[in-house]
Parts: structure tokens; C-alpha cells; sequence
């Protein structure tokens, strides 16, 4: 089994020889790794280019993380593909850990990652913190409207799966490309899960919230993330109506996506991505889905009831502290 590690990197010079020394590295052999420079403007192509013939070098004009993904994969020939963040690295032994617990049935493999810090410090988390779900998740998918996942570079894919999905559409997904693939993958074939840790994911300045910069909250994450959860909802759509020749019927919204459509209508209502939302119905929305949702303990539950309706009652200046407080160290899902 031949095995291809695409580093796709904007801008993280900084960080990207450890991602690509990380890829050299690894145990297994049959390993080529293929590095996608995105129109950087930082010293990341001097860099990139220091490793010589070790690597297959792309190097390309700025289109977004959607089209830096598509030109890697256009480049790879591995059966199993690894898409990592080039702030991220990977274990010596992550792919041979991978291809001794490949199947043929896979659309998806995935592993956890230890958490770092800005200068490869070990936090001692572990993302996501709870075991991984495996099998046939095409169910929860249905019932959900998402796939819980590891960042980007917790993921090996199948070839046979992204010849069916890619090439991702590039001006609908600059960003949250790994989002397209996570929620596919399980409509497409198994997944798999190895619940140990195979890599770092790197939670830095310039990752660590999509919602608050230097202390702000910015609409404009808060936006962001609510887009690109339209745009998953239309996807998975898309996808299910193509694959089954039958209407699907959107779940309703889960309980993250309706604190985060709560923050951004009170932030700016008249910019609000959700014209049909109002501040009464979501509060309705998120205490039904706390009553209701199982695993919840019964102190976190008031905690959450309690959050929602401040923010309903919050006057202008109460709102962004109460953002901050729900949302302390959210991680971004894109990668520009």
C-alpha cells in the first residue's frame, strides 16, 4: 500500500520544516510526501525548497485551502491520502499505524492528536478528548447533519472516496475544506478509528478562536462558522439525494450551531446569516436541546440554560463577554 501526505501551508514558515520533517520521518517506506505552497508570503517557499528532492513541491498562486487540498491530491498517486495542516505533525510511526489497521471497506481512517502549543509545548489534552466513533456513521450523519471528526490532521482517506468527492469546489470552500471530506467520508464507506494519539495539532495565536481576536469578538467568525454549517447542511443534501434517489429531510440543528446563531444574531441582528432566525426561537431551540440531549449532567445543563437566557436579555456592551466566556479556546476549522 503506497501512502501520500499532502502539507498544504499559507503563511506558516514558522512552522512548516517541522511539518515536513515530521512527514520524512515516518517509519513506513512506501511514503511520498507532496507539499502545497498557496501563494505565501512569508519565507515559506525558501523553506519548502530547502528540502530539495526529498519532496514533491507545489507552488501556486493564493485560492484557498479547497484549492490547495485539490492540487495536492491531483498530485498524489497513494492509495491512502493524509492531508496535514502545515502547523501540525504526525508521529514516526503514524502511517504504518494507519496501513496495519487499513481495511478495504474504509472511506476514512482516524486518530487523535496530542494538543501543542505555540513552540511544540505539550498541553497534556488530547483533541477531540473522548473515544472516537467507527463503523458505519452514515446514520449519525442523517441524524446530526455532521460527522464528528479530529482537526484535518488526524485523517487518512481512501483514494477510492476522494476520486468520488474531489475535486472540492474552490470558491465555495477557501476555507473549512477538511469539513467537505469529514461529513462525506461516512456517506461513501466505514470509518476507522485508532484511539491513540499519532500526531500534535498545534493550538496557536493564530488558531485558537474563530470567533475572538485580541480580546474582540469578530462577527465575522462568528458568520463564518455559521456559513460553513449551511454550506455542510447543503452538501450532506446534495449528496444523500444523489446517492439514495429520494428527498432528505435536514435534522434539526444541533446544540452548538444554535449558541453560535444566538451569539451572532445579538452581536448584529441586520447582519445576521440566517434571516429567518429571531432571538425567541432560538432560546426555545437550545433549552429543548438541552432538556432533551442524553450525557449532559444535570449542574452543566443549568449552566447551559443559564448562558443562553443572559445572552437573551444581554444589553449591548453584556454580549461579547458572554461569548468570551462560552467560547474560551474554540478551535478553527480552516486552514486560510
Amino acid at each position: 500500500m503506497y501512502v501520500s501526505i499532502v502539507i498544504n501551508n499559507y503563511n506558516y514558515g514558522r512552522y512548516i520544516d517541522e511539518a515536513i520533517s515530521s512527514a520524512l520521518n515516518q517509519t513506513y517506506q512506501l511514503t511520498e510526501v507532496i507539499v502545497v505552497d498557496d501563494g505565501s508570503t512569508d519565507d515559506s517557499q525558501e523553506r519548502i525548497a530547502a528540502f530539495g528532492d526529498r519532496i514533491q513541491a507545489i507552488y501556486k498562486l493564493n485560492g484557498g485551502q479547497g484549492s490547495a487540498v485539490n492540487a495536492g491530491f491531483r498530485a498524489s498517486r497513494g492509495d491512502v491520502i493524509i492531508f496535514l495542516d502545515s502547523d501540525d505533525k504526525l508521529s514516526p510511526d503514524c502511517v504504518e499505524s494507519v496501513v496495519n489497521c487499513w481495511r478495504p471497506d474504509l472511506a476514512k481512517l482516524h486518530y487523535r492528536l496530542n494538543v501543542i502549543g505555540s513552540n511544540g509545548e505539550q498541553t497534556g489534552a488530547i483533541e477531540p478528548s473522548g473515544i472516537l466513533p467507527e463503523g458505519d456513521l452514515s446514520c449519525e450523519i442523517r441524524r446530526h447533519g455532521a460527522s464528528r471528526s479530529p482537526p484535518n490532521s488526524g485523517n487518512a482517506f481512501s483514494r477510492a472516496f476522494l476520486e468520488r468527492v474531489m475535486p472540492i469546489p474552490e470558491d465555495e470552500w477557501r476555507g473549512g475544506s477538511d469539513c467537505y471530506l469529514f461529513n462525506l467520508a461516512p456517506l461513501y464507506g466505514q470509518i476507522g478509528a485508532i484511539n491513540r494519539p499519532l500526531g500534535c495539532y498545534r493550538k496557536h495565536g493564530d488558531n485558537m478562536s474563530p470567533f475572538i481576536v485580541d480580546g474582540r469578538v469578530r462577527t465575522a467568525g462568528l458568520h463564518n462558522e455559521i456559513n460553513i454549517d449551511l454550506r455542510v447542511a447543503a452538501l450532506i443534501r446534495q449528496h444523500l439525494e444523489m446517492l439514495e434517489g429520494a428527498p432528505y429531510r435536514e435534522p434539526r440543528p444541533g446544540l452548538f450551531k444554535l449558541k453560535v446563531r444566538l451569539a451572532s444574531i445579538k452581536m448584529n441582528a441586520a447582519a445576521h446569516p440566517v434571516p429567518s432566525d429571531r432571538v425567541a426561537g432560538l432560546v426555545g431551540q437550545i433549552a429543548r436541546q438541552v432538556c432533551c440531549v442524553e450525557g449532559i449532567g444535570l449542574m452543566k445543563r443549568f449552566g447551559y440554560l443559564g448562558w443562553v437566557l443572559a445572552m437573551a436579555m444581554a444589553p449591548g456592551f453584556a454580549v461579547e463577554p458572554l461569548i468570551r466566556v462560552a467560547y474560551p479556546s474554540r478551535s478553527n476549522r480552516s486552514g486560510e
